[in-house]
């Protein structure tokens, strides 16, 4: 039974954040496709155990096991699911006293978005954080001294507000569409379409896509977008590879996205810029595109890597 302790926020948990998840990401390498600051810590003036929460997102979660040497030697004691199903749980002590804790998604799961969620409605409603860090100091003022009777007794609250921040997040969804343009090369090897921006200074690779308008179905959206942002037509559906919905903490949404297999143009070149064309936002920017090979695929940018792996799409990793 572990003791409560709560104390004041602290300006300096976000540069424990930051210091931490560079070595969380050393550690993931290409598994790793997001890094979080959850929990009362990320939530500024909020009151708040002194541990930093940290959620991290990978492509396979059943693949976490076999970093867990490395954890270890960060400091970290393994915990498995630690009673919740499809979750690693890491812990991190420092003389004697939790610093840190590390919980593990696969990308795309609910509890991600409700962890994400609950943190940015909270940050940008201040009276319902109010709420919340007045049910704290009350639990503590009346001696509630150990953590599992708090996270009991406040457990109400917090699924309230994780509804409603869940409800919040999902006014104006936004829903998009991504292609996974593959061709086929003589050796028989498949290679990916990416695009990358001209004034891009990082080697994040993306892939094409782009929202769904207003009386567009899916399909028609897929099509528009491709062309839009690469200039190509006649491309050939494969598939469906599937839908994920998430909470986007950049534009503070939840996104509904499909992505879809489809085969190049058999005239496509083999590198070339494009000039958007349409109404969105990336309108009159130049995309460049290339093509790349599984051993460049954790440059694609990690939101997108959802169905980037064997199971979704085989023929990119055909030796």
């Amino acid at each position: 039974m572990r003791k409560l302790e709560l104390v004041s926020y602290r300006k300096s948990w976000e540069d424990d954040f930051n210091r931490e998840a560079k070595k969380i990401q050393a550690v993931f390498a290409e598994e790793l496709l997001d890094i979080h600051h959850i929990g009362s810590t990320a939530i500024p003036e909020m009151v708040a155990k002194p541990i930093i929460d940290i959620l991290v997102e990978v492509q396979n979660v059943q693949h976490v096991d076999s970093y867990n040497t490395m954890m270890a030697e960060l400091g970290y004691t393994v915990k498995g699911e630690n009673g919740i199903v499809g979750r690693r749980f890491f812990v991190k002590h420092i003389n004697n006293s939790r610093t840190h804790h590390v919980h593990i998604y696969q990308s795309g799961k609910s509890e991600v978005s409700r962890h994400l969620a609950f943190r940015d409605y909270l940050v940008e409603n201040p009276q319902e954080a109010a709420k919340y860090k007045r049910l704290k100091k009350e639990l503590s003022v009346h001696q509630v001294f150990n953590v599992e009777e708090y996270q009991k007794m406040k457990s109400s609250l917090v699924n309230e507000l994780t509804e409603s921040a869940i409800n919040w997040a999902s006014q104006n969804k936004k829903v998009s569409v991504i292609g996974f343009i593959i061709r086929e090369k003589d050796d028989g090897i498949h290679e990916l379409l990416t695009l990358s921006f001209d004034s891009d200074k990082v080697s994040t690779l993306r892939i094409p896509g782009g929202g769904v308008e207003e009386k567009e179905d899916v399909i028609m959206a897929l099509n528009r977008e491709i062309h839009e942002e690469t200039g190509l037509l006649n491309t050939k559906l494969v598939r469906k590879l599937g839908c994920v919905t998430y909470y986007k903490p950049f534009i503070k949404k939840m996104v509904e996205r499909h992505d879809f297999l489809l085969y190049a143009p058999s005239n496509t070149e083999d590198f070339w810029a494009h000039k958007v064309t349409g109404e969105d936002k990336d309108d009159g920017m130049h995309f460049k595109y290339n093509w790349i090979q599984s051993v460049d695929f954790g440059k694609v940018d990690g939101e997108l890597r959802t169905f980037l792996e064997p199971v979704s799409i085989p023929e990119l990793f055909k030796s």
